[in-house]
């Protein structure tokens, strides 16, 4: 729980690279599918998910890091889609290989995000490229189309999309695994998810030299949570060790102003009141209310990073993951396998159903055959 003090007041190919230096900073997240595109009726009615990310694949026995997906009229209905940039971000990489293969062309965008941690995206199998390597891109602008990897993938045309928080892998990485290890594992993160987290933005203008007050009607985690000015955006602490903003953020709870010691575990809680005070002008407050598209995504892996915690676990099996969403009036419950130095054993995960950032984790111990105490997530980590 939060602790406050009281207020007393896959194949090669030919390939581009590029070093990468000023990287602009991302803000709000999009989809890499453009609704408005109407490239075909198909494109219109949307896209589906044919793998998350980590799933088991029974065609090649190995365990697949990414997500495809795939126009809803199945086939190759969307074969030349539009792809968006999901936010700003700079082009690290491009393959722009004619050659058939499992990769075809691919682009990786790298996003800075606001409190200077970076991610790479990953748009493989696509049909063309529009952009260039060092090339600055800009949220919902289209940098590709959707491809079958140069007839690799005859009429199941689809996109391949991962999310690299290891900059340091290769952009030819193969997706699949067996075993998929604990370690490796946390080299990725689910696209879906991580964009389902910073897609819907409350903003709130704030006034130099003064208090403002905000009272949310949502849950929502400071982690994602930034202030923008000019266009330049930092996370609260960062605003905060530049002289944007006072270095605390207060609640008002039972009466009693109170502060957050450590701005990085502020946590927005729905129907309290919050005091920012700002000493600059031109400042807007970002505030990102989790979306709720992808429990099992978010159940993964923070049982994922459970089993990081344990040095006997050695890798994820999520051919058994499980979930029971009426486990409980108040709880959701999700498990899945690990092999561990003792053999097979599972993490098991609780969501609270009236708010899913409440999430519990527990392993059954594989030398002592117990389950321990539950254990709760931090509400500001996602993922």
């Amino acid at each position: 729980m939060k602790r406050l003090k009281i207020l007393i007041l896959f194949a090669s190919s030919v390939f581009c690279v590029t070093a990468v230096h000023a990287v602009p900073t991302a803000g709000q997240f999009l989809d890499p599918f453009n609704p408005g595109d109407a490239w075909t009726a198909c494109s219109l009615i949307g896209y589906k998910r044919d793998q998350y990310h980590m799933q088991w694949n029974d065609d090649f026995d190995k365990y697949h890091n990414g997500e495809d997906w795939n126009g809803k009229c199945g086939s190759s209905s969307d074969k030349g889609a539009r792809l968006d940039a999901m936010a700003d971000g700079q082009v690290t990489f491009v393959d722009n290989a004619t050659a058939r293969n499992n990769w075809g062309k691919r682009i990786v965008v790298r996003y800075t995000l606001p409190d200077n941690t970076q991610v790479d995206a990953m748009y493989a199998h696509v049909d063309s490229v529009l952009v260039s390597p060092g090339s600055s891109v800009g949220k919902g602008q289209k940098i590709a189309t959707v491809g079958d990897a140069n007839g690799y993938y005859d009429n199941a045309a689809h996109l391949h999309w991962e999310m690299r928080r290891d900059l340091t892998l290769s952009p030819g990485e193969n997706p699949y695994h067996n075993p998929l290890s604990v370690n490796h594992a946390l080299k990725y993160l689910s696209p879906a998810l991580f964009v389902d987290d910073r897609r819907s933005a409350r903003t709130t203008v704030l006034s130099s030299g003064k208090w403002t007050y905000i009272t949310p009607n949502y849950n929502a985690p400071s982690s994602t949570a930034f202030i923008e000015r000019y266009g330049i955006r930092y996370s609260l602490t960062k605003a905060a060790n530049v002289g944007w903003i006072y270095g605390r953020v207060y609640q008002y709870v039972n009466n009693t102003w109170q502060y957050y010691p450590d701005l990085s575990k502020v946590f927005f809680d729905k129907g309290i009141q919050y005091a920012i005070y700002t000493y600059t002008d031109a400042a807007t407050l970002y505030i990102f209310a989790p979306g709720d598209n992808y429990r099992a995504d978010r159940a993964r892996s923070d049982m994922l990073q459970a089993a990081r915690q344990d040095s006997r676990f050695l890798s994820i099996m999520t051919e058994n993951y499980s979930e029971d969403i009426n486990w409980s009036a108040a709880y959701e419950l999700r498990m899945v396998s690990f092999n561990t130095t003792s053999g097979i054993t599972s993490v098991a995960h609780a969501t609270y159903k009236s708010n899913p950032l409440v999430r519990h984790t527990t392993i059954f111990d594989p030398d002592t055959l117990e389950w321990r105490n539950w254990v709760q997530v931090d509400w500001n980590k996602l993922q």
